[in-house]
């Protein structure tokens, strides 16, 4: 998946929810360039620790919702490691059905709010 969405610059938002990404090892640029991508369904992704995240999300300004309804811990505390740290004036939020405390206080670094539906 590295590279997938590199370059482009008009996609606002991608839906991912019947792709299956059970054996990613990587997804590096994955959205580099994509200055106007807003909002991103994950709903169903499925990474494990050893997934190259590098660059996934750099020069992403506008991504400020992440729909990941269904991704385990692990998949989450890859995907808000590779999260670009919004401010404190405009927080990200990230629906799913996963919330711990380590992954509350993870997301809260980087001024992502994490709510559980």
């Amino acid at each position: 998946m590295s590279y997938m969405f590199f370059g482009c610059t008009s996609l606002v938002s991608v839906n991912t929810t019947d792709w299956d990404t059970s054996n990613i090892d990587s997804t590096t640029y994955m959205f580099y360039y994509c200055n106007k991508l807003e909002s991103l369904n994950i709903s169903n992704f499925n990474l494990n620790s050893n997934v190259d995240v590098s660059y996934m999300f750099s020069t992403v300004t506008k991504l400020y919702e992440i729909n990941a309804e269904n991704c385990n811990e692990t998949t989450l505390e890859v995907l808000i490691n590779a999260l670009p740290s919004m401010t404190s004036s405009k927080k990200g939020v990230i629906n799913t059905k996963t919330s711990t405390d380590n992954l509350i206080s993870l997301a809260s670094e980087k001024y992502w709010n994490i709510f559980k539906i």
